[in-house]
């Protein structure tokens, strides 16, 4: 028996000299294959005073104040409500972030990034109650991402990794953490789909032209998104906007059965 994820379409991102990935479908069709452009971003310096140290402490008040969200307490209800007692999850053995953001820019602090920082440790927690996955399994993917990044989630022994390599560790094992906008939903969906996906609600937002160029492309890519959605279970989060988080228009995916 298969999983919807191990059902779906398998492509791969391979990274190229000039700053462009070449998708390829594993499958064999060479005329699925598409290139696009690596996002152009600007140095960012953190600031000199904003050292691993300050990151892990402001990291530790944010993550307290998020455990007395309402967000928080759907997260656990959720899991141990419905996602650890379904027998027909497949086993999940990885998470992937997407598109976190960087934990200092330019000196400012980013509170949203702790607070989803925190999201994926209290998935992580619940998750150990069923399930094994080791630190070194927890991946995270951000081209803002600076060495202090690097050094803080490493601290927590995660691991980093760059453009596109999140995208390939992707599989039918994997919880998926993408709080991001659209095109990065797309390469990371039409890569493998996981067991688990949160982030945007699809039937919330609609594509901002950020998907990979061409109209073959742009209607591919909503084909994905639409299928996934049929086959896929959704539970919406609640939207919590203040000084400290930034959650609007989650929602949890998970595949209900097995094909």
């Amino acid at each position: 028996m298969a999983s919807a994820g191990e059902a779906h379409i398998k492509r791969k991102h391979v990274l190229n000299n000039n700053n462009t990935v070449t998708v390829l479908n594993l499958q064999g069709d060479s005329q699925d294959t598409y290139i696009y452009e690596l996002p152009t971003m600007l140095a960012i310096a953190p600031h000199p005073s904003f050292d691993v140290s300050a990151v892990q402490e402001q990291y530790a008040i944010c993550k307290a104040q998020f455990e007395k969200t309402e967000y928080y307490n759907k997260l656990v209800a959720f899991f141990e409500s419905t996602l650890l007692q379904n027998q027909s999850l497949p086993t999940i053995n990885s998470i992937v972030c997407l598109g976190m953001g960087t934990f200092t820019l330019g000196g400012i602090k980013t509170p949203n990034s702790y607070s989803q920082l925190a999201v994926v440790e209290v998935m992580l927690e619940l998750l150990r109650r069923k399930y094994k996955i080791d630190d070194k399994d927890v991946y995270f993917q951000d081209p803002l991402y600076t060495k202090i990044d690097g050094a803080f989630l490493a601290l927590h022994n995660f691991t980093v990794i760059d453009v596109p390599e999140g995208y390939n560790k992707i599989a039918p094992t994997t919880l998926v953490y993408a709080p991001v906008y659209w095109e990065v939903c797309y390469h990371a969906l039409e890569v493998q789909w996981p067991a688990v996906w949160l982030g945007d609600n699809f039937d919330r937002y609609q594509p901002l032209g950020l998907m990979p160029a061409g109209e073959k492309r742009m209607k591919d890519d909503k084909t994905t998104i639409e299928n996934f959605k049929r086959f896929y279970k959704r539970q919406d989060m609640p939207d919590e906007i203040d000084n400290d988080h930034n959650f609007v228009g989650n929602a949890i995916y998970w595949d209900p059965h097995t094909t």
